[in-house]
């Protein structure tokens, strides 16, 4: 199931904005696929990771948001960790979106704080709600 989740998402890939496609058909599409992954998915994605571009690791920030599976955070987390504001927050907006769901971040936080007080001298004021939100989600924790 990976290989097809790769190599769906990298149509999109192109930029680090995708195009309306991908935000009403291709983002749902790729987290139908996600939705069948097992774990040897999750640990063929865990090890090309670092292989993949900045514009790949946003796609898939976009196609998570109903993940309930552990071996998303430290995908999330490497993507945070990348020198790019955009596809930091769209990380931090994919946690957002699932912190409400039964998986232990515990391990992460520290991580997420991290993130946060980085990204947010230069946010404006949609990322800084979203910021915001998620430090609520947080401290909620």
């Amino acid at each position: 199931m990976f290989d097809s989740f790769d190599k769906y998402i990298s149509l999109f890939s192109d930029h680090i904005e995708a195009n309306d496609y991908w935000h009403d058909i291709g983002s749902l599409h790729a987290s139908e696929l996600i939705d069948k992954f097992d774990n040897k998915d999750w640990l063929a994605l865990t090890d090309i990771i670092i292989n993949k571009s900045d514009n790949w690791l946003a796609r898939f920030c976009e196609s998570i948001d109903n993940t309930t599976n552990i071996m998303v955070l430290p995908i999330l987390t490497y993507a945070i960790e990348r020198s790019n504001k955009e596809l930091s927050m769209k990380a931090l907006d994919a946690i957002n979106s699932i912190l409400s769901s039964n998986i232990d971040f515990t391990n992460y936080m520290i991580s997420i704080k991290n993130a946060i007080d980085k990204v947010k001298p230069k946010a404006d004021k949609v990322e800084l709600a979203v910021l915001s939100s998620l430090e609520n989600k947080i401290s909620n924790n």
